[in-house]
Parts: structure tokens; sequence; C-alpha cells
């Protein structure tokens, strides 16, 4: 819902929205916990640029918060695998390598998010690179067998 909600509330000129995945692993189970928004931009030639420096500020926050959760991967609204989107994977893998931001997996896990609710549905494709990246293979994967939503908190009056 989170996401949903920083997609909902993003600036009228922009169409896609990012952020962080924080969670933990236990074997081959990946329990995402929370998520938090991260600042964007586009330059002149339409790319997306990101707060690097606020979504790093705010991982070593949640590191002090809560030092039980990991970073994950990243998400980010849209339904297909672009340039940005690449950049942006490069840029997670940089930060699940670096010992400090406490990477739980080898290779980070992207949500890609389409929030048009096509048929009703609010289709999620999770993804992992099958290989490692190149300019000249951009091939993703789907690194799990299944998804399991657990239910979501209701506040009830």
């Amino acid at each position: 819902s989170n996401i949903l909600d920083h997609f909902l509330r993003r600036p009228e000129d922009q169409s896609t929205v990012i952020g962080t995945l924080l969670g933990s692993v236990d074997g081959t189970k990946v329990d995402i916990q929370t998520s938090f928004s991260c600042p964007l931009s586009l330059s002149q030639d339409g790319r997306i640029v990101t707060d690097t420096e606020f979504t790093e500020r705010m991982l070593k926050f949640h590191r002090k918060v809560n030092p039980k959760e990991g970073l994950i991967g990243f998400y980010k609204t849209g339904s297909a695998l672009d340039e940005s989107t690449l950049n942006l994977y490069q840029y997670y893998l940089q930060l699940l390598q670096d010992p400090k931001n406490k990477g739980l997996l080898a290779q980070p896990l992207l949500f890609l998010i389409d929030p048009t609710m096509q048929n009703n549905r609010l289709a999620i494709k999770v993804s992992a690179w099958a290989a490692q990246p190149s300019p000249d293979s951009h091939r993703f994967a789907k690194p799990v067998s299944g998804i399991k939503l657990a239910p979501l908190e209701r506040n009830t009056p």
C-alpha cells in the first residue's frame, strides 16, 4: 500500500515512482517488511535521475531504527523494463554490495508495478537478473515461484 500511495501522491508531471525495499531473508523466503519512496526528476533527455544522497541517508536511518531489516531491492511503477530500470538496477546492485547497507541478497529484487489497474487487476512483476548485466544483455528472470501477501491490517473504529 506504501507503493500505491506513493504513486497516487506523485507530482502531476511525473509518470513513474521509485523506492527502496527493505526486509529480511530466511533461507529461500524473502520477507519485505517496509519500503520508502525515493525522490526523482527527469533530465533534459527524459532519463530518470534519482536523489542518491537521500536514498543513502534513508538506508542509514532505517539501519538505526530497525537493524533486523536489510536492503532487498527496489520498486518502480510501469509495465516495461527500460534503460532507466537497468540504470536503477545497477545502482541498487552497488548498494547491495556495500557492506554498510546490510544488503541481504546477491542481486536486488525489482518489483515492477503497473498501477493502471488494467482489467481491474494490479500487475506486479518480481524480477532479478538472469545473467550478469552487460550493455548487450538485458535479461531478467522471475527469481521466485510465487508471491504470498500478508493480510492487510485494517484500522476499524
